[in-house]
């Protein structure tokens, strides 16, 4: 019927619309940075020092922290979205409450390639071993576009109206954040959620009086 046939186009338009979307992701991404360990071989990572990885591509280096120890060693990527972690070594703190460095730590050997997924401001990039199996998954915010001076125009859905303007300027890279009331100067740390989509704290605020 012309509203099936309807239907079906429509759905072939979003599913082309997806693909190239995912294409010009694909297109623009690096993987060089940090990135925030997700989950290791199927379970979510949790607590409150999350471990990380940095890949610094120009100098063919990772380092990073598994939760309790810090780690570095060679990074190589090749054709096909190859990857692979070499010769890395860890500091040697013990700490009893962790359950996560040893199993980072192994599944970061068994890396042969990655792949990459979006998901609206956040990009995971997929870890995989020699059998196509994702072992663990990179988490990271894209928020560069909050970097920069914003003016406060509204505060609690009230138009902000008075003589000198009320600015923030965010820094996501170094997760900082400072500006003015429109009186007095403040400053403080941004804190992104690796719980959460979308998520941003200001913490540790001062300001002058």
């Amino acid at each position: 019927s012309a509203a099936a046939a309807t239907a079906a186009k429509a759905e072939t338009v979003k599913q082309d619309k997806a693909q190239a979307d995912a294409a010009a992701v694909q297109a623009d991404f690096t993987p060089a940075g940090e990135w925030t360990i997700y989950s290791v071989r199927n379970e979510k990572v949790t607590g409150e020092e999350r471990p990380y990885i940095t890949l610094d591509l120009a100098s063919g280096r990772f380092y990073g922290n598994n939760g309790c120890n810090y780690i570095n060693g060679d990074l190589q990527f090749g054709d096909n979205r190859a990857l692979k972690f070499d010769n890395m070594i860890s500091t040697m703190k013990m700490c009893q409450d962790d359950s996560f460095q040893y199993v980072i730590n192994l599944a970061l050997n068994d890396v042969v390639a990655y792949d990459v997924c979006q998901e609206k401001p956040i990009t995971f990039l997929d870890l995989k071993d020699k059998s196509g199996r994702v072992v663990m998954v990179l988490r990271r915010h894209n928020m560069d576009f909050l970097n920069g001076a914003w003016m406060v125009t509204e505060l609690n859905g009230t138009p902000l109206v008075q003589d000198d303007d009320a600015t923030m300027t965010f820094d996501t890279d170094g997760l900082k954040i400072h500006g003015t009331t429109g009186c007095n100067i403040f400053n403080g740390s941004l804190f992104i959620d690796p719980d959460k989509k979308e998520s941003l704290q200001i913490i540790g605020l001062a300001t002058t009086r």
